[in-house]
């Protein structure tokens, strides 16, 4: 018997014949869509925050001169296979947990928006974190310091279980207040601005929705996402191995003040804003398209 969702990860109601499958497809596609399309200021943002460059026009010439433009796309491959699943996870998560955690599952409250949004942002980072380390130490890298994805997995892998989930505690710390704020809050303007008819959403409304609530969020937890960079990154011989986020951030403000906290935020601003709103948009259109096409075929089976 085919499982319907009473509304979508956006929460708002949404035509019969979307499946937990359907959710989880289109997470996983908004997830390789949006990365793909803002990988180059995911690279440098990270380089920029380890501090490989001091500003954001050296690292550009400075990739460009040594990998060419590919090298802007660096650890995108390995940012792609972790985002697809978690995104997947995360986007079926929000929608079934919503039994669970509203007293209504057809009204969800501002506070359960916000924890089922923390909840399922959670659980999906923890379910591919060591590929979070890969990703990021890629990313930060410069030329030639890896040979491939396999490589760098190796040296992960060879540090154990601490490297495995190197600044984990700092992810969790910044992923609770991230997702909430993130997906609740585009549920919060998707409902104030949605077709009250349908339920439906334009393109455009959805963007702008999601750009804002993706902006607000990330620039609000970005210095723990700085911190959580550092700690996953190798302690070179004679280098300095910091304890937590704390240690990084109270570093940071010894040696640049409060500014380095936000070293990279506007690069990363650039990723995310539109990033996030990729994500959303592109859900919203795969699930479309998912209903028409499965939709309809299960349909026609019964």
């Amino acid at each position: 018997m085919q499982v319907e969702l009473r509304r979508s990860v956006v929460n708002v109601a949404v035509p019969a014949g979307t499946t937990p499958a359907m959710v989880l497809a289109a997470g996983c596609i908004n997830g390789a869509v949006s990365r793909t399309l803002t990988a180059p200021t995911d690279r440098l943002r990270a380089v920029l925050a380890t501090g490989l460059y001091p500003n954001l026009s050296s690292a550009v010439r400075g990739i460009v001169r040594e990998q060419g433009v590919v090298g802007l796309w660096n650890a995108n491959t390995i940012n792609v296979i972790r985002v697809t699943p978690e995104n997947g996870i995360m986007f079926a998560l929000n929608d079934l947990l919503k039994d669970k955690v509203c007293a209504d599952p057809s009204r969800p409250t501002m506070s359960d928006k916000f924890l089922l949004g923390s909840v399922a942002g959670a659980a999906s980072m923890s379910a591919v974190y060591p590929l979070y380390v890969v990703q990021s130490r890629m990313a930060a890298a410069p030329a030639g310091r890896y040979s491939g994805i396999a490589d760098c997995m190796r040296e992960v892998s060879h540090g154990g279980r601490g490297s495995l989930y190197a600044g984990y505690g700092t992810a969790i710390a910044r992923s609770v207040p991230l997702k909430g704020l993130m997906l609740g809050g585009y549920s919060i303007l998707k409902d104030m601005f949605q077709d009250k008819q349908t339920g439906q959403i334009s393109t455009s409304t959805s963007l702008l929705c999601s750009a804002f609530a993706g902006g607000v969020a990330h620039a609000f937890t970005y210095p723990l996402h700085l911190a959580r960079t550092v700690l996953q990154q190798p302690v070179p011989d004679g280098g300095r191995h910091f304890t937590g986020f704390v240690d990084v951030l109270q570093d940071r403000f010894r040696k640049q003040g409060i500014g380095g906290w936000y070293r990279g935020l506007p690069v990363w601003l650039l990723n995310r804003v539109p990033g996030v709103a990729i994500e959303f948009a592109v859900h919203e259109r795969a699930l479309d398209a998912l209903r028409h096409g499965f939709g309809s075929d299960l349909a026609s089976r019964r």
